[in-house]
């Protein structure tokens, strides 16, 4: 599906808002970079599988989101390409 550039920045925040949980976007830090994403989806019995593919984005789960959320999810995250890193209360999780 092709958004309007304009856009595809709060698409993308209603789309990963409604298939994970309630998240802050940052764009790319290269802002001539354009924010790009895909994702798949397959269910199977109770569990739901996704494939998500996008350029370098900053994803952030702020107390007021975290208060704002409604969802009871446990996420499972297989990272296959580039750099990630999950930071909790300021600090490096692991």
């Amino acid at each position: 599906m092709a958004v309007p550039q304009g856009q595809r920045l709060g698409w993308w925040l209603d789309l990963i808002g409604a298939m994970y949980a309630q998240l802050d976007i940052d764009p790319p830090a290269d802002t001539d970079t354009d924010i790009f994403g895909d994702i798949q989806f397959r269910r199977i019995g109770d569990i739901a599988f996704t494939h998500l593919r996008s350029n370098g984005s900053r994803l952030r789960r702020t107390p007021e989101r975290i208060r704002q959320a409604t969802e009871d999810h446990c996420l499972v995250l297989i990272q296959r390409e580039g750099r990630g890193a999950l930071v909790q209360d300021g600090a490096p999780a692991s």
